[in-house]
């Protein structure tokens, strides 16, 4: 007797999504290429009569909605789960409504949805670890202040203050705010912020928590890179899924010369460096050839010396690298095929590694063999 709500739930989640211009992301069930929780198996046979299946771009997300009476109240819980694995990535708290009026917590329901699933789709935020924002002119807020982020301090900060004013508990928008008062230099309204998420840290999730420990660290002080490494640990800990925080991890370990933590740390990443991934992306792939170096193993240096100029070519430390490592390896034949392609190609390297030339390459040779 419940079923024609969740026919509405449907049409106003699929409206909802039309309206902010998404509407190719989200497929019914009679859509889609396979059953939820298969492992992206797709079904052995298509629905009869259904549509061709569309994949749309982005994570692939089950929203879940369940129905019940209790009393007279209708009650409306749903759940967001990662479509091929079947993991819960966020619960909702229910909604209650009266039966004979439901359309007020349906809209809210609907809202909460739609944003919590866009906001997935952003690779700064993970629902399973941070609150999901409420509305979707919240998220929209806080996602212009994080492109306009170069566009000046004032203006970021206003679009995180909005995003913050139409859902207090986004708390990612929070944090940015407070970040972004710290880069202005205004410690007045830093300080203003983070008394006003010091009144909800009861609130946070794990994660959020030790986010607003970062954030209070630099308020207090001009924080050591040990403290800095204490928080990442914690962080990568709780969300090792997350690219950015154990890439600040790597090089925190780096620069305070603990070679196997930062192999460690870069151990899932280093297969995903590539060109097109961002103008540093070679970095990391800098710090493991230098980390097997400082661990004397020399073997992986190569390894990864040669995967290395395979993706940036035109990067000279990984010419230098190789050669250091043939040199460990006593391996003297190739060290002059690395160091006579350096001098046949004329190495150009990218503007910031221009020191890094055949007579670098040469000089590290010499260094290793004495």
């Amino acid at each position: 007797t419940l079923d024609i709500l969740g026919d509405r739930v449907v049409d106003l989640v699929t409206q909802r999504f039309s309206e902010i211009g998404q509407s190719s992301r989200v497929l019914t069930m009679d859509r889609a290429p396979y059953p939820p929780g298969g492992s992206g198996k797709p079904a052995p046979s298509p629905i009869p009569g259904s549509s061709p299946p569309i994949t749309p771009k982005g994570p692939h997300l089950f929203a879940f909605v369940s129905t019940y009476l209790d009393g007279d109240e209708l009650v409306f819980q749903a759940r967001l789960t990662d479509y091929d694995t079947g993991e819960l990535l966020f619960a909702f708290k229910p909604l209650r409504a009266p039966q004979d009026n439901p359309s007020s917590a349906l809209e809210e329901l609907v809202k909460r949805v739609v944003a919590a699933a866009t906001a997935q789709w952003y690779p700064n935020i993970d629902i399973r670890i941070m609150n999901p924002p409420a509305s979707y002119e919240a998220l929209a807020a806080y996602t212009s202040g994080y492109e306009s982020w170069a566009g000046g301090f004032e203006r970021t900060a206003a679009l995180f203050q909005k995003s913050v004013d139409l859902d207090p508990d986004f708390h990612v928008a929070r944090f940015f705010l407070i970040k972004s008062y710290e880069h202005a230099g205004d410690s007045r309204r830093f300080d203003e912020q983070l008394a006003a998420a010091e009144d909800r840290f009861e609130e946070f999730t794990p994660f959020e928590r030790i986010r607003f420990e970062y954030c209070r660290l630099f308020g207090t002080n001009k924080p050591t890179d040990v403290e800095r490494l204490n928080l990442h640990r914690q962080l990568v800990r709780i969300a090792p899924h997350l690219k950015d925080y154990r890439t600040n991890l790597v090089f925190l370990t780096y620069v305070l010369n603990r070679p196997r933590e930062t192999l460690e740390a870069l151990g899932p990443l280093l297969p995903t460096f590539r060109p097109e991934s961002s103008p540093m992306a070679w970095s990391p792939l800098d710090y493991a050839v230098d980390c097997h170096h400082a661990l004397g193993e020399y073997a992986e240096e190569l390894h990864w010396a040669n995967i290395a100029l395979e993706r940036f070519p035109d990067v000279g430390n990984f010419y230098v690298a190789k050669a250091r490592a043939l040199s460990a390896l006593q391996r003297a034949d190739s060290v002059s095929e690395v160091i006579e392609k350096c001098s046949r190609e004329r190495l150009r390297v990218v503007p910031y590694l221009s020191s890094l030339n055949t007579e670098q390459v040469m000089f590290t040779v010499a260094l290793e063999l004495r």
